[in-house]
C-alpha cells in the first residue's frame, strides 16, 4: 500500500472508531446452540450476541492504531460490559428454552395418557389411577404396538440391519407403500427404508467345533429384505418395526 493511502486508511479506521466508541455502536449477531435440560429433553438455544462495530483495519498502520483503540480504558471496560449483558441474553434464552422443553414434554405426556385412558389395556389405566411410575414406558409400548402397519413387527432375538444396498422391484414397489403409510399416519410413522435383515441363533456344539459360528458363539438363522419403519409415541418414545419384502 503507498503511504498517503495508507496514512488515510489509518485516519479512516481512528474517525470510525472513535466513532464505534463515542455512540457505543455494536453489531448484532443470532447464535444457536443446543441445549439439554435435566431430564434429557433436547432444544435449541437462540439468543442475540453484541459486539463493538469496529471498522476492518487495512495495512499495519491502521490496525496499530485499531489496537490502540481496542485497547484503551474505556473500550475495554465497554467490552467487558457486553459480554456480561451477552452472557445474560445467553442465560435467560437458556431458561426459556428449558421452560419450553419442559412445557412440550408435559404436553406429549398429556397427549400419551388421554391416549391410554380411551384405548390402553386395564392394566395402564390401572397404573395411571395409581399414579405408577411405570406407566408411561407400559403406555408407549401399548401405543407402538397398537399404531404398527399390518405385517410388520419388532424383531426379536438376537439380530443385525444393515441398509439395502442392491433393492429389487419389490423392496421398491413395498418402500412406496410404506412411504404412503407414513403420509395417511399423521405423524406417528416416519423414515420408511429398505433394509437387509439378518437372524442368529445359537450355534450347536458341532457347529462351534466346525468353526462356524461368529465370536457370539452364534449362527445366521435366516436373512431377508424388508421394509423398515419408525413408530413414535405421543411421549417420543419410538419403536423400530419391520415387514419382511415376498
Amino acid at each position: 500500500m503507498e503511504p498517503m493511502r495508507e496514512i488515510e486508511e489509518a485516519e479512516r479506521v481512528l474517525a470510525t472508531g472513535r466513532r464505534v466508541l463515542a455512540d457505543r455502536l455494536v453489531r448484532v449477531e443470532t447464535h444457536r446452540a443446543a441445549c439439554e435440560d435435566t431430564k434429557g429433553n433436547t432444544g435449541e438455544v437462540e439468543y442475540e450476541v453484541h459486539e463493538p462495530a469496529w471498522p476492518e483495519a487495512d495495512g499495519p498502520m491502521a490496525e496499530a492504531v485499531l489496537d490502540l483503540l481496542q485497547q484503551t480504558s474505556v473500550a475495554q471496560e465497554w467490552v467487558a460490559a457486553l459480554r456480561e449483558q451477552n452472557a445474560q441474553r445467553r442465560a435467560e434464552a437458556r431458561a426459556a428454552a428449558e421452560a419450553e422443553m419442559h412445557a412440550a414434554a408435559d404436553r406429549r405426556v398429556a397427549a400419551l395418557r388421554d391416549w391410554a385412558l380411551t384405548h390402553g389395556s386395564e392394566r395402564v389405566r390401572l397404573l395411571i389411577d395409581e399414579q405408577h411410575r411405570s406407566w408411561a414406558d407400559i403406555a408407549a409400548d401399548e401405543y407402538i404396538l397398537a399404531h404398527t402397519p399390518e405385517g410388520f413387527a419388532e424383531l426379536e432375538g438376537s439380530h443385525s440391519v444393515k441398509e439395502r444396498t442392491k433393492p429389487t422391484v419389490e423392496d421398491v414397489i413395498a418402500l412406496r407403500e410404506a412411504r404412503a403409510m407414513v403420509e395417511a399416519s399423521g405423524g406417528v410413522l416416519s423414515d420408511p427404508k429398505m433394509v437387509w435383515v439378518v437372524i442368529y441363533r445359537e450355534a450347536t456344539e458341532e457347529e462351534t467345533e466346525q468353526g462356524l459360528a461368529d465370536s457370539d458363539g452364534e449362527v445366521v438363522a435366516e436373512k431377508y429384505s424388508a421394509t423398515r419403519l419408525i413408530v413414535e409415541a405421543p411421549n417420543g418414545e419410538r419403536g423400530e418395526v419391520f415387514r419382511r419384502v415376498g
